[in-house]
């Protein structure tokens, strides 16, 4: 509570602190994901299968191999990231706070694991497959590097922010900003919410892809509600 008392001055000073140790962590993970720069490349393609990338320009590949390095540099530096924002806002926190403040921590980093594998591994090249194959007769598509990069990084945003909605809608209950009964009885509104969150946040127009994420969140909010209940 003694940092509660601090000038100003020194929030701002431990506030550039923080910046620079993210963005330290950051450029060291972007640097070790360069070293194994072949590797993450193959990463990234796995799930587009025998379909081939193109280039339309000659920096499009050196911008290209830029956001794969950056992206994986990024989620390599997560979890200490996470780390030095948990250590910045503990010392005003009492106790009970900084334990519920761990468990959220704990819990939104594991929900962010399961939805980078379930992006990867189900919803990405699922995806792809359905949306791939949605074409005249006689045609081709010709996919970009850019447009699939973009593509394969929106959609794992989107499962990074929609896996969090039942953790918020656990915290909310816990927290008693919103009841229990409140979501038990305005389960339908709560459904078309989350859904039209989703829509929104999706980076394609698509039914499927919307569904594919759609029912594991539905199904996170009512392991929330039942966990609330504990």
């Amino acid at each position: 509570m003694e940092d509660q008392k601090k000038p100003i001055s020194h929030h701002l000073v431990d506030l550039r602190n923080l910046l620079v140790k993210i963005g330290s962590v950051w450029l060291v993970g972007t640097g070790l994901v360069f070293l194994r720069g072949s590797y993450f490349q193959e990463l990234i393609t796995k799930p587009l299968g025998n379909q081939q990338l193109h280039f339309l320009s000659p920096t499009d590949s050196l911008f290209y191999l830029l956001k794969i390095y950056f992206f994986f540099g990024l989620l390599l530096g997560l979890p200490l990231i996470l780390y030095f924002i948990w250590s910045y806002v503990t010392p005003i926190l009492k106790t009970q706070e900084k334990k519920f403040s761990f468990n959220y921590l704990f819990s939104g980093f594991i929900l962010a694991a399961i939805a980078i594998l379930y992006g990867y591994y189900w919803l990405l090249p699922t995806s792809l497959e359905v949306l791939l194959g949605i074409r005249p007769d006689g045609t081709n598509i010709l996919l970009t590097a850019s447009d699939y990069l973009d593509f394969a990084i929106g959609m794992a945003i989107v499962v990074l922010i929609v896996f969090q909605l039942p953790l918020i809608t656990y915290s909310l209950i816990k927290s008693k900003i919103v009841s229990l009964e409140f979501f038990q009885k305005q389960r339908r509104v709560v459904y078309l919410t989350l859904v039209a969150i989703m829509a929104v946040l999706t980076p394609t127009p698509d039914a499927f892809s919307l569904i594919l994420i759609t029912v594991p969140v539905l199904i996170l909010y009512e392991v929330a509600l039942v966990l609330s209940k504990l």
